[in-house]
This record gives structure tokens, sequence and C-alpha cells, in this order.
């Protein structure tokens, strides 16, 4: 559980191979989960895909984040995978919709093959 202020901010639920779990004490999972697995095996994680959706809470997640039952949740489902392409970990992180905001900046190119036209005048 991540706390902003003391409130519970997000929950993060983490699948990974039975190979790490005897390292994983609560105490050092207090740190980033790619840096123990960096730190502990040399673990290089080298790319993830993420899918963001709107959930509902259930019993666990409104206890943990304090909140009531199916209140809605920003849910990030990721795979983390090795540069071989094997995946090496898969992650539910569970937000407040209260108490977070996804913002995101989208750079757009042109169609291809057409080139960019500049305007004459002050919004050139």
């Amino acid at each position: 559980v991540h706390d902003l202020d003391k409130e519970p901010l997000s929950v993060v639920v983490s699948y990974l191979p039975l190979e790490y779990a005897p390292a994983l004490t609560r105490s050092v999972l207090r740190r980033p989960l790619h840096e123990i697995l960096w730190e502990k095996f040399a673990v290089v994680q080298k790319h993830s895909d993420h899918a963001i959706r709107v959930a509902r809470a259930d019993e666990f997640l409104a206890g943990v984040l304090h909140i009531g039952l199916t209140d809605p949740v920003l849910h990030v489902r990721s795979a983390v995978r090795l540069e071989d392409g094997r995946p090496i970990r898969w992650t539910h992180n569970y937000f407040r919709e209260d108490r977070y905001q996804y913002t995101a900046e989208v750079i757009w190119q042109p169609p291809r093959g057409r080139t960019v036209r500049k305007r004459k005048g002050k919004d050139a």
C-alpha cells in the first residue's frame, strides 16, 4: 500500500516466479521491486506493457484503500519482460480515483506522405 499525506493512495499486487519469493520480505518490499530484483538477482527488466482502465473496488481494495465497496478505482495492469522477451513479473496497481490523476502528453505527427505547411500570420 502506498500512502500520500498519511492516507492510502494505491495498492500494488505483484506476481513473480517462485524462485524470488524467499528474498522478498515485507521490510525489503518498502523499496521499488525493480531495484530489489536488480540488486539481489541481477535481473535487468527491459520493457513493460501497461493497460489502464476503470475498475470497481472489491472487499480487499475497499478495506486497504479506505473506500466504499464498488467505488471506482484506476486499475493499471502491467507485464514486465526481460531483454529476451521472457516475462519476469506481472503487476496490478489500484489507485483511489479521488486521490490520483493520470495525465499524458501526445505528440502528433503529420500523416504519412504528407508535409507540414506553415500558415502565414501570427499563429504560424
